[in-house]
């Protein structure tokens, strides 16, 4: 078992392999790399979720704080 930001990202990944279409694992997954700073990865995540249900955009938005912060 992995305890910090990588245990919950490897959590959160684990979710997805098991339900892809999950909304609220990847605005977590958003969440948890927009706060590690992989904020490129975190924007393409954001893009992905928002193309694909975009009633979820508030959600994704405020997942990606973080890293729009520093811009």
């Amino acid at each position: 078992q992995i305890d910090g930001p990588e245990g919950a990202t490897a959590r959160i990944d684990r979710a997805l392999e098991l339900k892809p279409g999950l909304v609220s694992a990847r605005v977590r997954q958003i969440m948890a790399l927009s706060a590690s700073k992989s904020c490129k990865k975190a924007s393409t995540a954001h893009r992905e979720l928002v193309a694909a249900e975009p009633k979820a955009k508030a959600q994704a938005d405020e997942a990606l704080r973080a890293c729009s912060s520093k811009r």
